[in-house]
């Protein structure tokens, strides 16, 4: 029975969450993903090391002590009562968390029941749910003080979003000036919220970082109030690389790494060719896909980890490598025509940064689109958002997925004032290149050019005098929005 509730319970948690839940959290919560909050630190950490002012801004990575088990049941249920949860709901959660009994087994035999006061179970499908909802204290309290003026979050170019904070489950960073106002702000919101929920952070194994223009006065004045002693993030921060320099093939040196320790350990196990092909792909394959969902791997980084696979598959012989016998491309190109099925890691990556643009396209309204957004296009779109010479890291690798994306989405026409008649890809079965104008057009005319406002349809004169006939009648058949809407991404 109380799993059945349990279960009924994880699942109205699911479903509540995304609109109860901070755009700063990503854990658990539906539509958002853990690639958004890397995303987003990462910018944040490369405007702090980028930025020349009196009072830059500084990130501060936070280690919580047993998160988990130091919840008070009190201040859960106070969250709870807060987000509006209805009382019935609420009681039976606290009866599946306040239920608990621990036995510890010494010589074979169980001793009497231990009974916890506080603290959420580890393994419990509904506790990460609970306690992502508990963390919606220490967002409330943060954004109190940013409405009060006490601190104040980092922006990415002057239209986007002020951060203070990031929150990956029981993961945190955080991010304020470095004037004693906003640290002593920061401190009383992290003090109010241990004092609160029963937190306590762990300053030994938490971290700060500065801009390389901060001064070392500075420094040691937001170090001493804070009480944190360790001047640099870790090398990553939810599995990705917190500093990519121009030798980028450096920073992700731990992925052919990882890749290699895995498939060495297969090579002393017999395994069939079907198994050694499922374990490759399945496997090897596999473990680079989280960090390609953001960054552009280095080609030779993609090539250490190809190798990996192709020694492993081919074999050794007397401690040497057997002889390939067939090419790369003839084992990445697909079964259906003749070949092995495997992915190419270059490819692979590109369609992995496609994805993390067509999310920037469809859902603009994302924390991650709208920081993106305010510092690389604030006046423009995806589509046409150019490459700057001082960008972090993530933005080409976007920009490369976009060049992948491009290829295989078509503009549905609203109104016609966002689409490129030369440039984009609007008329069925005509790729941009293709299209042949008879007439010189501008590069960057729209196709509001070939609209009558007056009726909201096709101007068929312009259209016949600027296309051919085939073109122009696949351009005739393409209906306009007659009121006017937004264009669209099919």
């Amino acid at each position: 029975m109380q799993r059945c509730l349990k279960e009924q319970n994880n699942m109205h948690a699911v479903e509540l969450g995304s609109t109860r839940v901070s755009e700063f959290q990503s854990a658990f919560v539906l539509g958002r993903l853990i690639i958004d909050s890397a995303l987003v630190a990462y910018e944040c950490l490369h405007s702090i090391k980028k930025q020349h002012c009196k009072k830059p801004f500084f990130a501060l990575k936070v280690d919580m002590m047993k998160a988990y088990d130091r919840v008070e049941w009190s201040f859960l249920h106070g969250c709870l009562l807060k987000l509006g949860f209805a009382d019935p709901w609420i009681q039976t959660v606290m009866r599946c968390v306040t239920s608990v009994r621990y036995a510890v087994r010494i010589n074979g035999e169980l001793t009497n029941p231990v009974t916890p006061s506080r603290g959420l179970r580890q393994g419990d499908p509904i506790s990460p749910y609970l306690f992502l909802l508990c963390t919606e204290g220490l967002s409330s309290i943060l954004q109190k003080k940013e409405s009060m003026g006490v601190i104040q979050g980092i922006r990415n170019g002057r239209l986007g979003p002020p951060i203070s904070h990031l929150l990956f489950a029981d993961d945190s960073i955080f991010f304020a000036r470095s004037d004693l106002h906003s640290v002593q702000g920061l401190k009383d919101a992290l003090q109010a919220y241990c004092k609160a929920s029963g937190q306590k952070i762990n300053l030994q194994k938490s971290s700060i970082f500065f801009g390389q223009n901060c001064l070392e006065d500075i420094k040691n004045s937001v170090k001493e109030t804070l009480q944190v002693s360790v001047e640099i993030l870790q090398d990553t921060y939810l599995g990705m690389p917190t500093e990519i320099g121009r030798a980028s093939t450096g920073s992700f040196h731990f992925l052919p790494e990882r890749v290699w320790r895995r498939v060495n350990g297969w090579n002393d196990r017999p395994m069939s060719r079907a198994r050694k092909e499922t374990m490759l792909k399945a496997v090897a394959q596999a473990i680079p896909t989280y960090v390609m969902s953001c960054f552009k791997l280095p080609v030779s980084t993609c090539e250490k980890m190809k190798s990996c696979i192709l020694d492993h598959w081919w074999g050794f012989e007397d401690g040497k490598k057997k002889m390939h016998w067939r090419s790369w491309e003839w084992m990445t190109t697909p079964k259906s025509l003749g070949g092995m099925g495997f992915r190419d890691l270059g490819l692979f990556n590109q369609a992995m940064l496609a994805r993390q643009g067509w999310r920037i396209v469809t859902d603009l309204v994302s924390l991650c689109a709208r920081v993106l957004k305010g510092r690389y296009f604030p006046n423009s779109d995806l589509w046409n958002a150019p490459k700057p010479t001082a960008t972090s890291f993530t933005w080409p690798s976007i920009l490369f997925g976009r060049d992948l994306l491009r290829k295989g989405v078509r503009w549905g026409i609203g109104n016609g004032s966002s689409v490129k008649i030369l440039k984009d890809h609007w008329i069925p079965g005509i790729k941009p290149s293709m299209v042949r104008p008879l007439l010189p057009l501008p590069e960057d005319v729209t196709v509001d050019f070939l609209v009558n406002d007056a009726i909201g349809e096709w101007d068929e004169d312009k259209v016949f005098s600027f296309f051919d006939e085939t073109t122009a009648q696949q351009i005739l058949q393409i209906p306009v929005s007659a009121h006017g809407g937004e264009d669209f991404i099919s």
